[in-house]
């Protein structure tokens, strides 16, 4: 059975997917569907990013530059917590 994870573990992945993975830097951004992309590539659960998105963003590690855009932008919070 997979593990469950939380919102802030979803969110903690995220951020290392920006990092690591797509090389962003504070103030970079990604369209929303190549996040997504990518973190099912991770075997990320669709359903979890969700609420990792949301969390990160509540934190105030990524923003939603939202429509017509679409994108998330990684803040130097975020850098710093990945």
């Amino acid at each position: 059975m997979p593990i469950k994870m939380t919102q802030q573990d979803v969110a903690e992945w995220i951020l290392d997917i920006l990092v690591n993975d797509l090389k962003l830097k504070p103030g970079d951004a990604v369209p929303d569907q190549q996040l997504k992309q990518k973190y099912r590539d991770r075997k990320g659960d669709s359903a979890d990013i969700k609420a990792g998105l949301q969390y990160a963003e509540e934190q105030g590690w990524m923003a939603h530059d939202g429509p017509p855009t679409g994108t998330w932008r990684l803040t130097q919070l975020g850098h710093e917590n990945a």
